[in-house]
């Protein structure tokens, strides 16, 4: 049996890969397969956790749940003070540039402590959390209510594998279009995204998009993506292989979603969205940015066991 048929019990979700991408299989129903194998054990593993945090059952109801007043007020003024003082420094020592050359997702650009993406003109960047340079910030990341809660969602006893700070800046989108401003989900399994900000994010800014409910899974959500895995893995020029499928405002109505809620927030609240449910960053003016702290948690999807 060749190594590679293995990709299929893996979070690898391209239809670039041999099997993953196989065309015969995906008609017979492969990638709804994965889905519900997927399912199962994230249920196994939720199952394992037998304690309950507090607001999991919203989390699991609408797919995202957001949390004001997370930090007490003197905690939050010291993390804020640190993490604006951080983002400072960066921008000192590495000037924030626009982007209208480069289309598309971006490659990383790093430095010292951190790195640049961007998002066709939107900047991203990232900086490092470390307990010796910026430990307030490290402290909130160890924190154990914020761990319960995502480490519940993924049904996993792992941390994510780094928290960072967090700096959007959004760009002209005539210009050069943001891609991860149109509706999509990231992958074909739960996983977990958290965001927690410094500074309110108005609907200038670009917040966060969310359709809620949509990471679960029904009979017209398992078919729609059915159809994109055949479309996805059919080979017909021009039909991207990528496994983060776009979503319009038609197939939300047909698969029995709502559109997209906007979910602007105050500064100190916490928001935690499971990704496979269908998102976007909301459209902002340009120059405007956002603030905050980052994580990103893709457990390994195949697996009933917590590990």
């Amino acid at each position: 049996m060749p190594m590679s048929v293995f990709e299929l019990i893996s979070s690898e979700k391209s239809f670039a890969r041999k099997w993953i991408g196989h065309a015969k299989l995906n008609e017979y129903g492969l990638h709804k397969a994965r889905i519900r194998l997927a399912d199962a054990c994230l249920a196994a593993r939720r199952f394992q956790d037998l304690g309950t945090p507090a607001n999991f059952g919203t989390f699991l109801r609408d797919g995202i749940v957001a949390l004001p007043n997370y930090l007490p007020t003197d905690a939050f003024t010291a993390i804020k003070k640190e993490a604006l003082e951080s983002f400072a420094a960066a921008a000192d020592t590495y000037p924030i540039v626009g982007n209208t050359v480069r289309k598309g997702f971006g490659d990383k650009q790093p430095f010292p402590g951190g790195f640049d993406r961007y998002d066709g003109g939107t900047l991203n960047r990232f900086l490092d959390i470390t307990e010796e340079k910026t430990p307030a910030c490290f402290k909130f990341a160890s924190a154990l209510g914020i761990s319960q809660l995502y480490r519940k969602a993924a049904g996993t006893i792992r941390r994510p594998g780094k928290f960072q700070l967090y700096q959007t800046v959004h760009g002209d989108d005539g210009a050069n279009p943001d891609n991860q401003k149109l509706l999509h989900r990231d992958t074909f399994h739960s996983a977990v995204k958290l965001w927690y900000f410094f500074k309110d994010v108005e609907p200038e800014h670009g917040p966060l998009d969310y359709v809620v409910g949509s990471h679960k899974m029904n009979d017209k959500r398992l078919k729609w993506e059915h159809q994109k895995s055949v479309r996805a893995s059919s080979g017909r020029p021009g039909v991207t292989q990528g496994g983060a499928f776009r979503a319009t405002p038609a197939d939300l109505r047909y698969m029995g979603l709502p559109q997209p809620t906007s979910f602007p927030v105050k500064a100190n609240t916490l928001v935690i969205a499971d990704i496979r449910g269908f998102h976007r960053r909301g459209h902002a003016e340009t120059h405007s940015e956002r603030l905050g702290i980052y994580a990103n948690f893709r457990p390994f999807p195949f697996s009933p066991v917590r590990c």
